[in-house]
């Protein structure tokens, strides 16, 4: 029990930090559902799955592809289209812009209408709070994908730092320069803005 208290604490202490290092505003509700979100993940390894994939048993990331057409048939899955989509682009962006520019827009457009449509199903149903917490969730969609890797920066060592620094020199992505600037890295003192 005390293991998960500490996961809660540390995730939602970051992710506190994170918004105020941001000067973000995101509800409470918001910030509680990234933390179970996270918590969830973390304890159970749901990202990894078993599917069937040209006839074949695969075990691993499943496409998001498979999740989009099962939402088509079920609205309530949209929330784990959104939730798959922002756990790519948070803790995976690395992964997700090394496809190129357009796979990083892709997890971040598909997760944020998953989000809204799954917002304005749950006020279909009359299910008030639900349905506020995953337009927010929509609407500032890129600002949660980047205080969830927020997270990486809390354990930051040289060896990491030098990694990232050479991330940004090969992509000159903003996401790498804005957790260089977290990180008390100026891009502009040491000559690579």
């Amino acid at each position: 029990m005390q293991g998960k208290q500490e996961l809660e604490r540390f995730l939602t202490e970051t992710i506190h930090h994170s918004c105020e290092r941001r000067k973000l505003s995101i509800s409470l509700p918001t910030r509680e559902y990234v933390v179970t979100l996270l918590e969830g993940i973390i304890k159970t390894d749901s990202l990894v799955t078993e599917f069937e994939w040209n006839r074949e048993h695969m075990r691993g990331f499943e496409p998001i592809t498979f999740k989009m057409q099962r939402a088509a048939a079920d609205p309530k899955e949209l929330k784990s289209v959104g939730d798959h989509c922002l756990i790519f682009v948070g803790f995976f962006y690395g992964f997700v812009q090394k496809q190129g520019d357009g796979q990083a827009k892709y997890y971040c457009e598909t997760g944020q209408t998953a989000y809204a449509q799954y917002g304005a199903y749950q006020l279909h149903r009359n299910l008030q709070t639900q349905g506020f917490l995953f337009r927010e969730m929509a609407k500032k969609f890129i600002d949660v994908g980047k205080i969830i890797g927020d997270i990486e920066l809390e354990n930051m060592d040289e060896k990491k730092l030098y990694r990232l620094l050479a991330l940004y020199e090969a992509t000159k992505d903003e996401r790498y320069a804005e957790m260089l600037r977290t990180s008390g890295i100026f891009l502009e003192k040491v000559g690579l803005s």
